[in-house]
């Protein structure tokens, strides 16, 4: 078996280009060696973090080390992830129902569309039966206001539902709005993230834990909603043995200035953990 400290050493920080299409999703909830994962599936939670890491699981109030300000590549954010072995155990919770309304276009009477209850999803890793995090494409608009007549908001959703490869967790669109279910592991932990967008975040589902870059932890419970606005952020699921879903809605934004200096969508290492 490959040694823990040799597969984190294969994805040490480097710089993230913001040039680059980000293909981590923006609120992704536990990071995962997802090409490893089998190799250390058996290992307890005291090795998942090796001493030599470039991201140590540190105790709430230890200082942040260089290496973990470094934003992460396209790659590493796909890849970099910490697992604990809760989520290796937990079953993944019931996928959510969603269902569209329209109109009968020879009665006018309103019936359900024709579009699947289940809405599309997508897993970290990818098409895992043991996921760290889960996410739905609830659904999408493209243009405000939205263009009812004739379905046409139907069909841009159903565009955006057959992209290959899947549109990322933290796409949104140009104009318009995406609205999605968020399921995260117990145990799990978001890289600290910010992306360009406006964001309504609920919880429907446990308890998790909103961290700022600027220090602030705030507790949130079912029912509770954070409005996401471009900033520095990460979740963590509060519970070793329940999963965490919230709803994000998300809207375009643009580009943060803040003390002069422009703000763009930046992935860096998970924050520190208790």
């Amino acid at each position: 078996m490959r040694s823990v400290s040799v597969l984190y050493r294969q994805i040490e920080a480097r710089s993230f280009s913001s040039s680059s299409k980000p293909v981590y999703p923006h609120f992704t909830c536990l990071s995962v060696l997802s090409d490893h994962l089998h190799e250390i599936s058996s290992l307890s939670e005291s090795l998942i973090t090796p001493p030599d890491s470039p991201f140590p699981r540190r105790i709430r109030g230890e200082e942040e080390t260089e290496n973990e300000k470094l934003p992460l590549n396209s790659k590493q954010v796909n890849e970099l992830h910490i697992i604990t072995m809760s989520t290796l155990a937990t079953a993944p919770p019931a996928l959510p129902k969603r269902y569209i309304t329209t109109h009968d276009p020879k009665t006018g009477l309103s019936i359900l569309s024709s579009h699947d209850s289940t809405p599309p999803t997508s897993t970290i890793p990818p098409n895992s039966s043991t996921p760290a995090a889960i996410f739905t494409l609830d659904y999408t608009t493209a243009a405000l206001p939205v263009p009812l007549t004739a379905d046409k908001d139907l069909d841009a959703y159903t565009a955006d539902t057959a992209a290959s490869p899947p549109l990322p967790p933290h796409y949104t669109t140009s104009n318009g709005t995406v609205v999605r279910h968020t399921m995260t592991a117990p145990g799990g932990v978001s890289p600290m993230h910010r992306t360009r967008s406006c964001d309504y975040m609920v919880v429907i589902e446990g308890e998790c834990e909103l961290i700022l870059d600027g220090g602030e932890r705030t507790r949130l419970g079912r029912g509770d909603l954070v409005v996401q606005r471009g900033t520095m952020h990460a979740w963590r699921n509060c519970s070793k043995t329940d999963w965490l879903v919230m709803v994000a809605i998300m809207m375009p934004a643009d580009q943060v200035e803040v003390g002069g200096e422009k703000l763009d969508a930046e992935f860096r290492a998970p924050p520190a953990v208790e």
